[in-house]
């Protein structure tokens, strides 16, 4: 029985147009839900059971940069949700890729640790996506690599990956989760 492929590498053309046009929609999107739909239509959109089936009212908040935790705090946030920021968001980071490989590690998707760099490379393809962005004049981060701050606080920057990855309690083999080892 023949394997697939981890990744298809045969069809370049077809992932840069992929990427081409998600920069493309990305940029057009930004312009019409500031200039001609409006936030608040664009939320009745998102907000709808064909996406997130959520409360209009909490996704327009957040085109507004407006918060609440139901907690009741509420607050402005001037770093707020972005769909493309100048071509930040879409970006496919190694970091990013390396971090949904510890995800999968820690909930037994992978018996092992892969080489993650070497995953994330093969799977983000950022060669293509800086030729789609180069094409479209859209600006990309000269580093591959970024750091986040995460919920818990923990920094997360793809320096250690495997040592992340088993750095949880929590975890598919844990004990709190009924689960046995993986």
């Amino acid at each position: 029985m023949r394997s697939a492929p981890t990744t298809c590498a045969c069809r370049p053309l077809a992932h840069k147009t992929i990427a081409i046009t998600s920069l493309s929609a990305g940029r057009l999107r930004v312009n019409k839900v500031e200039y001609k739909f409006g936030c608040a239509k664009v939320a009745e959109l998102i907000a709808s059971p064909d996406y997130v089936d959520a409360p209009v009212k909490v996704i327009a908040g957040r085109f507004l940069w407006n918060y609440e935790d139901d907690l009741g705090k509420t607050w402005h946030d001037t770093n707020h949700m972005k769909f493309f920021n100048d071509g930040k968001v879409p970006f496919p980071s190694l970091s990013d890729g390396m971090w949904f490989l510890t995800q999968f590690k820690r909930w037994g998707l992978l018996r092992q640790d892969p080489d993650y760099l070497a995953v994330a490379k093969q799977t983000n393809r950022i060669e293509l996506y800086r030729q789609a962005a180069a094409q479209l004049n859209v600006a990309v981060p000269a580093d591959a690599m970024r750091s986040s701050t995460l919920m818990d606080e923990t920094v997360w920057d793809g320096k250690d990956p495997k040592g992340y990855a088993a750095s949880f309690e929590v975890h598919a083999g844990s004990k709190e989760l009924g689960c046995g080892p993986v």
